[in-house]
């Protein structure tokens, strides 16, 4: 299971990491043989303080994979050149980028 979520939410005040140690304890206590894998956050350009909050979410993210012996796909070589003028959402070459990035993953 690839979890890729939360770019929206960091412009709230949501504890990002707490609600991914829900999903993987959830996970691991309904589904034993699912492995898990987390897909880092995009950067976006719109609001500048959520970007800032996306680069420690992923430091934090990538450590608690670590720590978990969980999947984690780094998805830094997503820039801002691959974003929509509004700087949010993806450019169809960013959108082949975070796919390929999951299909490295799963190689």
């Amino acid at each position: 299971m690839i979890v890729h979520a939360g770019k929206n939410d960091t412009t709230n005040n949501i504890n990002y990491l707490k609600n991914v140690k829900k999903i993987v304890k959830l996970t691991r206590e309904t589904s034993k043989n699912t492995a898990i894998c987390f897909s880092s956050l995009i950067c976006r350009t719109d609001v500048q303080e959520a970007n800032e909050k996306i680069n420690k979410i992923n430091t934090n993210l990538k450590n608690y994979c670590n720590q978990q012996n969980i999947g984690f796909i780094d998805n830094s070589n997503v820039t801002k050149l691959d974003l929509t003028a509004k700087g949010l959402h993806l450019k169809e070459r960013g959108s082949s980028k975070l796919a390929n990035n999951f299909l490295n993953y799963l190689s």
